[in-house]
């Protein structure tokens, strides 16, 4: 019973201390203290049961019994006690590790720039807290190896940036001097601190009972000193390592820039003396260890790439002129030796940032090697200009008798009496000349094959007769094109007015042909040698025709047409139909002008169309009934006549497009400024430009405007 009275007074005990502990803890605590007393409770009642019935086997008096119950007491009393008090000593010892450790770790973390340990989330003086900080002092002590161990690689990647950089003694004893000055500053924050009395009496304890200190048994101010200056230290190695890097590598990058355009540019230019200068530069290895780069050896790199760079500038617009001048001579060179358009590979321009010496040279040559094959090839080039010029005077001929069919004027028309001597010369070069100029184009290629072994004289790639054989195919192809669209543009047109039968069949319009192909284009235009024509027309020959349109005014009159011939009407015909010629008309004389009324009845000079349809008695339209009349007075001049070519679309008829004037006025206009158009050159293919037509200006139409008007009648 004392015994459990004991155990009573000890959960006494222990549950005075467990209301000092949070809920939580403190509900865990008495459950597990109900499972201690109810696995202790029931051996104390055995053993003490047992006890009892020893004690009545043997029969022991009850002084006895007493005597042995309180032995039982003590000793059960006694090994709780001693329980109780090695818990005691285990949990100082703990609480002393705890706080060796706090400090241990606080110290650790401070080195490596750390904060300190954050032990809120663990009770104070907990086996958890012991634990977690013996493996954070595990951790950090490793860190603090590594820190440690950093020192000399540092030191020794130091040394090397400051050898590779060449620096001067001066500046690393200058560093020196600011790693004590650093010390210094972190002695006296020591030192000022208001336990370091406390912290040297231990230390001088400590030295007269053990003797001289380790490293293990450094006083506080020592340890504080290595902290601080392993950490300061490393990263003081740490900033001037990446400083020196920075540095290495602008340098190095300076170099770099500088050797490529060095190395660059002198390749352009190609100057062997200025390659010599600057080798050393060019050879030089700036990712080599054994390289120092000072800087007296980065600004002499930067001079030289200067120095490069000015001539290069120089080199660059003399290269350019001279360029300029020897491509001119290579085209004049290329056209002359007839070289085709894929050979000539050369730039048009010289351009320094893409181009080197060896394209000036590569120009050079070829100006050299064109003037040797122009001299050796002089005779075939000459023939083949002579058949050059001869085929293009044969195409124009033929453009000349083109244009005059798509006019509507005869090929035979002999204009000025240059008929024959065109057809001549044409006939003469198609059949004499042309085959003549082939022939020697081909012996002087034989020629020349025979003195260089073979080796064919070429025209824009091919051979001379191929050459030849190549421009007239060329241009038979052309007509067809040509022959083509003429068809294909007169089906279209026909398909569009096939209600207007009266424009595509009159005096008007010879063949047939639309109003628009009259329009005379540039060919008409095309000056060549010619016989001045200065023929005139006699005033006779002006007083009969004169009376010819009287008399056939008078005719009409008396037969009682619907209107008179000569009163004004709307154009049946477009305003810009007439034949392209240059003559100027002048105004009738005053004789002429009062022959244009005297009425007479001589119907002579009348069409037999007209004198066909007076006999059958049928009306005749004014424009069918003045159109020949119009064309025997056209050629009415009053001087000269300017020269025209021999080809010209105009007719020898002269047929004209005057109109009877539909002004309210008799009086006639002004002649049109004659418009000189630039002849084409011989042999090209000559543009059909559409030029607007001139206001015709003839005898006829000037005085048409005088005569009174008549009462439409019929006949």
């Amino acid at each position: 019973m004392d015994i459990t009275k004991t155990i009573s007074s000890t959960n006494s005990l222990r549950s005075s201390t467990m209301d000092s502990l949070p809920m939580d803890d403190a509900f865990m605590a008495s459950r597990r203290e109900e499972k201690w007393l109810s696995n202790l409770m029931p051996l104390l009642a055995s053993t003490e049961q047992r006890l009892w019935m020893l004690w009545e086997r043997h029969d022991f008096d009850g002084e006895l019994r007493e005597r042995r119950k309180r032995t039982s007491e003590e000793l059960v009393s006694n090994l709780l006690e001693d329980m109780v008090r090695q818990e005691e000593k285990m949990g100082d010892k703990l609480s002393e590790e705890i706080r060796v450790g706090r400090r241990k770790v606080n110290d650790m973390r401070s080195q490596l720039g750390l904060p300190h340990f954050n032990e809120s989330a663990y009770p104070p003086e907990s086996v958890r807290l012991w634990r977690l900080l013996d493996a954070e002092s595990k951790s950090l002590a490793k860190q603090l190896e590594d820190l440690e161990a950093r020192v000399p690689q540092l030191e020794a990647r130091l040394a090397e940036l400051r050898r590779r950089l060449g620096e001067e003694r001066r500046v690393i004893k200058k560093e020196e001097e600011v790693d004590k000055e650093n010390l210094l500053s972190s002695s006296s924050s020591i030192y000022s601190n208001p336990l370091l009395p406390l912290m040297e009496g231990l230390r001088e304890t400590g030295e007269r009972g053990g003797g001289a200190s380790t490293d293990e048994e450094k006083s506080p101010v020592e340890k504080e000193c290595d902290r601080v200056m392993l950490c300061k230290r490393v990263a003081r190695l740490e900033a001037r390592c990446v400083r020196l890097t920075r540095e290495l590598e602008d340098r190095k990058e300076r170099v770099r820039v500088a050797q490529f355009e060095i190395r660059e540019r002198t390749g352009r230019i190609g100057d062997a003396q200025l390659l010599s200068d600057v080798a050393d530069i060019i050879s030089l290895s700036i990712d080599s260890l054994d390289t120092i780069l000072t800087m007296q050896r980065v600004e002499r790199a930067e001079q030289a790439r200067e120095v490069v760079s000015f001539k290069y500038r120089e080199w660059a617009e003399r290269e350019a002129f001279a360029y300029d001048e020897l491509y001119l001579q290579l085209h004049e060179l290329w056209d002359a030796c007839h070289i085709p358009d894929r050979e000539r590979a050369l730039p048009k321009r010289f351009l320094p940032e893409k181009h080197s010496h060896a394209e000036v040279e590569r120009a050079r040559g070829e100006v050299e090697r064109l003037t040797v094959m122009r001299e050796e090839r002089k005779a075939v080039h000459e023939a083949i200009e002579k058949w050059t010029k001869l085929w293009s005077e044969k195409v124009h001929f033929e453009q000349e008798t083109e244009l005059k069919a798509e006019t509507g004027v005869s090929k035979y028309a002999n204009r000025a009496g240059t008929l024959l001597k065109a057809m001549k010369r044409a006939n003469q070069l198609e059949k004499v000349l042309l085959p003549g100029a082939a022939i020697c184009v081909q012996s002087t290629g034989e020629e020349y094959a025979a003195r260089h072994g073979g080796e064919q004289c070429r025209i824009h790639g091919m051979t001379p007769l191929e050459y030849i054989d190549f421009v007239k195919a060329e241009h038979a192809r052309e007509k067809e094109e040509r022959r083509a669209e003429r068809v294909a543009a007169r089906k279209a047109g026909l398909a569009g007015t096939t209600s207007a039968s009266n424009m595509t069949k009159s005096p008007w319009m010879p063949g047939g042909r639309s109003a628009s192909r009259l329009v005379p284009t540039a060919f008409s235009t095309t000056r060549l040698p010619t016989t001045p024509y200065a023929g005139g027309v006699s005033s006779s020959r002006v007083a009969g025709l004169s009376r010819a349109v009287a008399a056939s005014a008078s005719v009409l009159h008396g037969g009682g047409t619907m209107r008179s011939p000569l009163t004004p009407r709307a154009p049946t015909t477009p305003s810009n139909m007439h034949t392209p010629s240059r003559s100027k008309f002048t105004a009738p004389s005053a004789s002429t002008h009062h022959l244009l009324h005297t009425p007479s009845h001589n119907t002579s000079v009348l069409s037999g169309r007209v004198r066909k349809s007076f006999s059958k008695g049928k009306g005749m339209s004014p424009k069918r009934f003045l159109t020949p009349i119009l064309s025997a007075l056209s050629p009415i001049a009053s001087s000269r006549r300017p020269t025209a070519s021999p080809l010209s679309m105009t007719s020898s008829s002269g047929v004209s497009s005057a109109r009877p004037s539909t002004a309210a006025s008799g009086a006639a206009p002004s002649p049109a400024p004659y418009r000189a158009v630039p002849a084409p050159r011989l042999g090209a293919f000559a543009t059909y430009t559409r030029l607007p037509p001139p206001t015709s200006r003839t005898p006829l139409a000037s005085s048409l405007g005088t005569l009174p008007r008549t009462p439409r009648f019929h006949l």
